[in-house]
């Protein structure tokens, strides 16, 4: 086997994060276009329906006091619920519609178009911004797909856990506070690391959908058949990205929603501040994984020609040719 092919092997969780910078830089042109056309407009986007969502539901909430036995008459415990009839939920509901078919569609399309430059660009092929997003028009259908099957595989795995922990209170007795507690605590780590797992195998679905003519429950097969062997490295990939999206996310929740103790210039500042982060990590994310794939396609040995695209015959024009030849990265002409 090929030296550079078995060095390659070996690239390690810091390498992938060196090449995908280096590669931002060399290519910083049609990255910039990228991300100012669609990553960018896209993240301002999900910070805005957040604010309109909770503005929204809250205008549709009723406040309703209960009195808990025991508790004196004049401290009710209070509590909000919507309005389910009104036409605030209403349009809070038409709202968040919109807002995740919109979400999802420039999802979709930014990530296509990152994925496939970024291969076009290890691949020595010809990179422009038009020619990346027109990788949208032939790929839209499968990132829906993924989408439902995910849904699918989400749920399902949520009623698998639901029965597991009704037939584990019907059918076992209590023990000692400190034994449930253990117990409980077990099944919650287990349930996260289902969680986790699930979503370490859909950050590669879309690009998988991307280069190869793949789609829904397939294209998570294939997902997890390249990961064998590099299971810690995605797992560091993920938490890495989509796990401080999720802090970025939660910070921005507390700050405009959940009202810190701010300012009014202190929260646009930290707003914009959440703003470029999520940007950012969006681009670099999608970068590093389709980098990722390429070298799980080499310890694969998966070194077959797969063909190219987008034209009018319904393929990606992206030559996964031999993986030896595509890393480590090497700067190339950018057009």
């Amino acid at each position: 086997m090929d030296a550079k092919q078995e060095e390659m092997k070996l690239l390690c969780f810091f390498d992938i994060y060196r090449e995908s910078y280096k590669m931002i830089l060399w290519w910083r042109k049609i990255f910039s276009q990228i991300t100012l056309t669609l990553i960018l407009p896209m993240c301002f986007f999900f910070f805005v329906q957040i604010l309109v969502s909770e503005s929204l539901y809250e205008s549709s909430t009723v406040r309703t006091d209960i009195i808990i036995d025991g508790a004196d008459h004049n401290d009710p415990f209070s509590y909000v619920v919507p309005n389910l009839s009104s036409s605030e939920f209403k349009t809070y509901l038409l709202f968040k519609a919109g807002s995740i078919i919109y979400l999802l569609a420039v999802s979709s399309l930014s990530t296509s178009t990152v994925v496939y430059a970024t291969a076009c660009i290890l691949t020595g092929s010809k990179a422009t911004f038009s020619k990346a997003t027109s990788a949208f028009r032939r790929v839209w259908k499968r990132h829906l797909f993924n989408f439902l099957c995910s849904c699918i595989a989400y749920l399902a795995y949520h009623v698998i856990v639901m029965i597991a922990i009704i037939g584990y209170a019907i059918l076992v007795k209590p023990g000692s506070a400190l034994i449930d507690v253990v117990v409980n605590g077990a099944l919650l780590v287990l349930y996260l690391m289902g969680l986790v797992y699930m979503g370490i195998v859909w950050q590669l679905t879309d690009v998988v959908s991307v280069l190869e003519n793949v789609r829904g429950f397939r294209a998570m097969k294939k997902s997890r058949e390249l990961m064998k062997g590099k299971m810690w490295m995605a797992t560091l990939i993920y938490f890495s990205f989509d796990f401080t999206v999720y802090i970025v996310e939660f910070v921005f929740r507390n700050i405009f929603v959940q009202e810190w103790n701010f300012g009014k210039m202190e929260k646009i500042g930290y707003g914009i501040i959440c703003l470029l982060l999520s940007t950012v990590l969006c681009l670099f994310g999608l970068v590093c994984d389709t980098i990722f794939y390429f070298i799980c396609k080499s310890c694969q040995n998966e070194t077959t020609e797969m063909s190219a695209a987008l034209s009018d015959d319904d393929q990606l024009e992206v030559y996964l040719i031999a993986v030896e030849d595509q890393l480590p990265l090497k700067a190339h002409e950018e057009v």
